[in-house]
């Protein structure tokens, strides 16, 4: 089962928050699949997936 995950600018506030909760999210099975912009550049969102039946195991 696939499971889906939006990290919104109102969840991560700064850009370079944004790269280390993407990065904390991929230590637990997430991957990016789209990343959404303003016209200006700055990313807005990140849409996250992950297979909930092949989680890792964080020991």
């Amino acid at each position: 089962m696939t499971e889906y995950k939006i990290l919104s600018r109102k969840t991560f506030g700064k850009e370079a928050t944004l790269l280390d909760d993407i990065n904390n999210e991929a230590r637990s099975g997430w991957r990016v699949i789209s990343i959404g912009y303003e016209a200006g550049g700055t990313i807005t969102k990140a849409v996250l997936e992950r297979n909930k039946n092949n989680q890792p195991n964080n020991h």
